[in-house]
């Protein structure tokens, strides 16, 4: 008889973590492989990050190579983190930091996101929501979730990607629906979290960032019951938090290269821009807290 599957491990379809064809004994690597050799991450190759590479005739980012970047600076956070013997107990208590968790998210955590960037995501979330009158609307890191969990891949046989809880849990920025999940939802909380602020033009359509649809409420429960009772339920996991991280630093990065590489900033601009930052930094610096208040 096979032991108990560790909650972290747990999958949506099977009792045992590893199943036949993954190649990894680790079942979190399996997951990254998992990720890495579905249709759905070769797609990111053809979806423009920030910058269109049609006539530029430069090398800029798509989805493809920013989750690759993502997932790099994640991995080595992660790892930074747990050779800290000073983080390793609270990393214990708050739910585990593996950078195998880490890295497998943040491949995945763009799977959902269509083309056009964030303009397309609103576009599809109007259509979704006015036209088709689907409550839940369209939003790429739900869609992400999606994918990885319900979304039939190679025909009914195929269903999501079957992906450990500990790294659906990780997938999740968001880890709230957008309108009811959790009890009080996030968007109730002063001040809300990161994301679950309602639209200021549609303020009674529910977060405007959220990481799952209600159809995958229950696969959301089960990703996130390894963590109940160390982090409130709105809150990110340790390894979510990392993959988000990671996420921004890799974009403030990469998306100002590739709008340098194509001429939108330019050098002299920028450089003047930047030497009026640092006169003014003595004034910043001496700036009072209680006239800042008054300021504001």
């Amino acid at each position: 008889m096979e032991p108990p599957v560790e909650p972290r491990v747990r999958r949506l379809f099977g009792g045992s973590a590893r199943a036949l064809g993954d190649l990894a004994t680790s079942p979190f690597r399996a997951d990254r492989d998992r990720i890495v050799g579905s249709p759905f991450f070769a797609r990111l190759g053809g979806v423009t990050q920030v910058i269109s590479p049609v006539g530029s005739g430069l090398l800029v980012h798509n989805r493809l190579t920013h989750s690759l970047k993502v997932a790099q600076v994640a991995r080595a956070i992660a790892e930074r983190l747990i050779a800290d013997e000073r983080h390793r107990d609270l990393l214990d208590e708050l739910g585990g930091c593996d950078p195998d968790v880490v890295e497998a998210a943040a491949l995945a955590h763009d799977l959902g996101h269509p083309p056009f960037g964030h303009l397309g995501e609103r576009v599809l979330d109007r259509l979704a929501r006015h036209r088709l009158g689907l409550t839940d609307g369209f939003e790429g890191n739900a869609q992400s979730y999606r994918i990885v969990t319900s979304t039939e891949i190679r025909g009914a046989a195929t269903t999501g990607l079957d992906l450990t809880a500990a790294v659906r849990a990780a997938m999740l920025k968001y880890p709230w629906t957008r309108l009811d999940h959790p009890d009080p939802h996030p968007r109730l909380m002063d001040p809300p979290p990161r994301g679950a602020t309602p639209p200021p033009d549609d303020p009674d359509s529910g977060s405007a960032k959220f990481g799952a649809y209600r159809t995958e409420i229950d696969d959301l429960r089960q990703a996130r019951e390894p963590f109940v009772g160390r982090i409130p339920d709105w809150q990110q996991t340790v390894e979510a938090s990392v993959m988000d991280t990671a996420d921004d630093i890799a974009y403030a990065i990469h998306d100002v290269e590739d709008f340098y590489r194509v001429g939108v900033l330019q050098q002299g601009a920028v450089s003047a821009e930047l030497m009026a930052w640092q006169r003014e930094a003595g004034h910043l610096r001496a700036i009072t807290d209680a006239a800042l208040a008054a300021a504001g």
